[in-house]
């Protein structure tokens, strides 16, 4: 089993990982380690789509977007097509207490990573969290860790 360890700061969002066929994530675990205040956290996937796709999908082949409606009420245009963004959050707004560890496992950290980056990002300017993701690539375990308990946390 691989790791990916990281320490994440302030409320830029930051990409663990990029759209891959070859890694299956199986845990997470996430350690304020801000030494007074509790962090919340935002972990999600996140994709773009050309607006000809979404065209494709709702049947408008060779038609006018004028009618295909964006979730936010506005209408695709045949002269701006652009990319629409999806996010979908696995956790939002989470909150870890100060000296506290969440841990995720597969169950809930089951999405395509073929369509979607996987991103986390922090509630404060000075919050600070340590993460480790666990992953399998190509459906084989692989060695490489250093940490005789890379088993388990």
């Amino acid at each position: 089993m691989s790791k990916i360890y990281k320490n994440i700061t302030n409320t830029t969002a930051v990409k663990l990982s990029s759209r891959k066929a070859d890694k299956k994530y199986t845990k997470l675990s996430l350690c304020n380690i801000h030494a007074t205040d509790a962090v919340l956290i935002d972990l999600y996937v996140y994709t773009t789509e050309q607006n000809s796709t979404i065209k494709e999908r709702f049947g408008y082949q060779g038609a006018s977007t004028d009618d295909i409606r964006r979730g936010d009420g506005s209408y695709v245009s045949d002269d701006n097509l652009t990319y629409d963004t999806f996010t979908y959050y696995i956790l939002k707004e989470v909150e870890i207490p100060k000296g506290s560890t969440l841990f995720l496992d597969e169950s809930t950290l089951f999405f395509d990573n073929t369509q979607y980056d996987l991103y986390i990002k922090l509630s404060a300017a000075d919050s600070a969290v340590d993460l480790i993701l666990d992953y399998v690539s190509s459906g084989v375990i692989e060695s490489g860790s250093t940490n005789p308990n890379s088993g388990s946390y």
